[in-house]
């Protein structure tokens, strides 16, 4: 169904989670199938929530959320585990995003 979402709203580009590829790419196929251009797909890489291991979702509760309280936020940065720091930085700056492009 997700698939079929692509071809219905007439998606020119698509982002998602790398979790999501095969929905995604089903709806390039779809959408060649129904006679449309196919949309492009950017996928990003999940990061890890706050436990460290899962990745990060409000569902699963590991998640810093962007409307909460800055002492909240920073509480739940400093409980992020050392060993996913260097991840953490590469991820949410400018280098992380280089990195993709190329």
């Amino acid at each position: 169904m997700q698939g079929m979402d692509s071809v219905e709203n007439k998606t020119d580009i698509e982002l998602g989670g790398t979790d999501q590829k095969f929905n995604i790419l089903m709806g390039r196929t779809l959408q060649k199938e129904y006679g449309a251009e196919p949309q492009v797909v950017i996928l990003m890489p999940l990061l890890e929530g706050l436990d460290g291991v899962k990745k990060m979702s409000k569902s699963l509760g590991n998640y810093i959320g962007i409307d909460e309280d800055p002492n909240e936020m920073y509480g739940k940065t400093m409980s992020v585990p050392d060993e996913l720091m260097l991840r953490y930085y590469e991820m949410v700056t400018a280098s992380a995003v280089r990195s993709w492009l190329h």
